[in-house]
């Protein structure tokens, strides 16, 4: 008899939280890979949208992107509380810090 499939899921939480949580800091600069590791599945949510979320700053955004990011973590306690830093950019370039805790 050949074994059962283990779901995708269930091997990945097999390993450390530790060694993705390093992993997942090391992309702390790249927002489209911690948006998409956030997205594969439950157990790397959590670290994916902690640095996701963590500092965030936007410069040359549209102001609807930024509507969307304020939108999101006002609509959302638990991704609110991930950040810890917010700037954002006027049009001359200079940066308007919005709060930092």
């Amino acid at each position: 008899m050949s074994p059962e499939p283990v779901p995708h899921e269930s091997r990945i939480v097999a390993l450390p939280p530790e060694l993705f949580r390093r992993i997942i800091q090391y992309l702390s600069k790249d927002r489209q890979t911690l948006c998409a590791i956030s997205l594969v599945c439950r157990f790397l949510q959590d670290e994916g949208q902690r640095q996701f979320y963590r500092k965030t700053s936007f410069s040359s955004s549209t102001p609807e992107t930024r509507i969307i990011f304020l939108k999101s973590i006002l609509d959302n306690n638990r991704l609110a509380l991930l950040v810890r830093e917010y700037a954002q950019y006027d049009i001359r370039g200079v940066t308007v810090p919005c709060g930092i805790i």
